[in-house]
């Protein structure tokens, strides 16, 4: 019998300014393997003085199945934008563990480690799955498994499809292609 599997993104946290797309299919299709995905959501923060370029990304997410929970950003007075989705992740990460065996978060955020420990007290297995060098040592440490996303095949694109959502603070992955990167990367970690 296949497990029952839960996958969480964290849209903001995977996006990179000027780096590689994540090809969202792929994703989807890496998590599904040999699984039944009975949750497949995805976090995205809209900026609301620009909406369209979000709302093609958000879309191209609906057409290959993710369900999509988006936010406004909101900006302060001296101009920094906010646009956090942890607590909608979090809620609806443990409201629907119950009826997962297992529960994927794609996000290298550290705050999530607390969530992590949460859903495994719930006595489901946690795996944790994003960019190398942009995870936590922490969050690694307290999930049942780490896949960095830079191991698996064909799951950057050359070109945006669907469009990718703009964050201000977002750094660039450094070098080449995940092909050229693939033997410097955690491909598992497992406990």
């Amino acid at each position: 019998m296949a497990l029952k599997t839960g996958l969480y993104v964290d849209a903001a946290n995977l996006y990179r300014k000027d780096g590689p797309s994540i090809n969202y299919r792929v994703l989807k299709q890496f998590i599904s393997s040999e699984r039944e995905l009975l949750r497949c959501n995805a976090y995205v923060t809209v900026d609301p003085e620009n909406p369209k370029p979000v709302k093609g990304f958000i879309s191209a997410l609906r057409d290959i199945g993710f369900k999509v929970i988006e936010k406004e950003w909101s900006r302060s007075a001296d101009g920094r934008v906010k646009a956090n989705m942890d607590m909608e992740l979090a809620v609806d990460m443990l409201t629907q563990a119950e009826n997962l065996d297992v529960v994927v978060l794609a996000s290298g955020d550290s705050d999530f480690v607390r969530l992590v420990r949460a859903v495994q007290n719930l006595g489901k297995r946690v795996e944790v799955i994003a960019f190398q060098d942009r995870v936590g040592f922490d969050l690694i440490k307290e999930a049942d498994a780490f896949n960095a996303l830079e191991s698996l095949e064909d799951i950057f694109m050359a070109t945006p499809d669907p469009p990718q959502p703009m964050t201000n603070d977002t750094p660039t992955l450094q070098g080449g292609n995940s092909k050229g990167q693939e033997d410097r990367v955690t491909r598992f970690f497992r406990r």
